[in-house]
């Protein structure tokens, strides 16, 4: 009876220990899972940086600028240096641009560019391809690349006239309208294929931007009249994408007031 009632309590214990066993195992496991998905103390997301020239790189994309409840107008949100921001539909103002000036966007548009002298829109990915931008110019190129020239006199009629008198650029039959309360005038401008010294003409200034533009895109141009001063409102795209493109620039434009 003795020598049973060991091998009864010998079996007990040993059961006792691979329970115990058996739990610690699982309580580890437990606490592998666990570090495998937590997240490393102290990381950033990255963010989209900007260069000189206004081309996005690197980085994810910002979080869309929110608009204003109820349609009313928010100011646009866009780093000094220039940065991609997705705008959400609604009703925006240029925080920096001069003359201020007040549009609406639908939902697929971005910013990049919002200075005294400049404002940019953008759709898609790219933001040099397809955009829409606004520009105080101060100045004019010479034909062949030279040096910054005064702008002509004679506001929306002197910038016409000179665009159309460039023997680099092919330009349409210039036409009158009215953008929101200012009068102007409006043209499709491209590089002149055989004529151009290059595959690039550049024709505006507005403080440190330079505008050009290249073979293989369409450009148009509305000139308004700001207070005897011209204002312009341009767009860019690839020649094969203008008609596609220019409906939706038509929403913005539509909108514009200043």
């Amino acid at each position: 009876m003795g020598y049973l009632k060991l091998l009864l309590i010998g079996a007990a214990i040993a059961g006792a220990v691979l329970i115990g066993v058996l739990v610690l195992v699982a309580t580890s496991g437990d606490d592998d899972d666990h570090a495998s998905t937590a997240t490393p103390a102290g990381s950033a997301t990255e963010q989209p940086s900007s260069t000189a020239d206004g081309e996005t790189t690197g980085g994810s994309a910002a979080s869309p600028q929110a608009s204003a409840p109820g349609g009313e107008e928010v100011a646009l949100d866009v780093p000094a240096a220039g940065g991609s921001v997705p705008l959400a539909a609604g009703n925006y103002r240029t925080a920096r641009f001069q003359p201020e000036a007040h549009f609406a966007v639908q939902d697929g548009w971005s910013a990049q560019f919002d200075t005294a002298r400049f404002m940019q829109l953008f759709r898609g990915d790219d933001a040099n391809a397809n955009c829409v931008c606004l520009i105080n110019p101060d100045g004019v190129f010479e034909e062949n690349g030279g040096e910054k020239q005064p702008l002509p006199g004679g506001a929306v009629d002197g910038i016409i006239d000179w665009l159309t008198a460039n023997a680099n650029l092919k330009t349409s039959n210039p036409s009158s309208l009215q953008v929101g309360n200012l009068p102007g005038r409006q043209l499709d401008v491209e590089v002149r294929f055989g004529v151009a010294p290059v595959d690039e003409v550049e024709y505006l200034s507005a403080g440190d931007q330079r505008f050009k533009v290249t073979s293989g895109e369409r450009q148009h141009l509305i000139v308004l009249d700001f207070r005897g001063a011209p204002l312009i409102v341009a767009q860019r795209s690839p020649a094969a994408e203008y008609s596609e493109y220019f409906t939706f620039v038509e929403q913005v434009v539509g909108s514009l007031t200043f």
